[in-house]
């Protein structure tokens, strides 16, 4: 079975296996989802950016409700957040915005400068790295810690000179990536939040 677009290299068979459950002595049967990842583009190259987007998205609210949690995705276009989390009394205990990127070069996730300004304590964001063949890690940070890095990081790319010796120029655009740190962040200073989904799923019982 081959995909669409640009993810045609994409190559998935579905199997059937009968086998025998060695620990309780009986016969089991499932069915298994066998992908084939061939040349995927959006490991070496940028993929179209909608698509990136709904699958990071998507992805991201999967993981969520495997934890246990009621998620669902916003309407396109919602402010600050793509996804949200609501109790079992139906009242909204998170918000989630999803960033992802693809191929494995770039200087990390596209912000922009209103991310310095949103901070709010049930928000997060979840920076999503497709450019990896056998995993996708999904960095789960609150909003508090994203406009901390996004000002600093920008103040201290301001302070330095190009590189033509020019003062920068200052513009509304941020980046954040695992691999650039600011000025005082530790280099892979996000693996902290490496699939830090607790950080989510414990608002639902505050």
């Amino acid at each position: 079975m081959t995909g669409c677009g640009p993810l045609a290299a994409i190559r998935a068979r579905r199997a059937w296996r009968l086998g025998i459950d060695h620990d309780v002595g009986r016969e089991t049967s499932g069915m298994i989802l066998l992908v084939t990842a061939q040349t995927m583009p959006w490991l070496t190259e940028k993929a179209p950016t909608s698509l990136v987007g709904a699958a990071g998205e998507h992805y991201c609210m999967t993981q969520l409700l495997l934890r246990g949690c009621l998620a669902a995705l916003t309407p396109r276009g919602a402010p600050d957040a793509d996804i949200l989390i609501r109790g079992l009394d139906g009242a909204i205990t998170a918000e989630v915005q999803v960033k992802a990127r693809s191929g494995r070069s770039g200087r990390g996730w596209r912000m922009s400068e209103k991310h310095e300004h949103i901070v709010r304590d049930r928000l997060f964001y979840c920076f999503v790295d497709f450019g990896h063949e056998t995993s996708w890690p999904v960095y789960v940070m609150p909003a508090r810690d994203v406009a901390e890095y996004l000002r600093q990081s920008h103040a201290a790319w301001l302070a330095v000179p190009g590189k033509q010796g020019q003062q920068h120029r200052d513009w509304p655009g941020r980046f954040i990536s695992p691999d650039h740190p600011a000025k005082d962040f530790p280099g892979r200073w996000m693996e902290v939040y490496r699939d830090k989904w607790d950080s989510i799923i414990s608002q639902t019982a505050n």
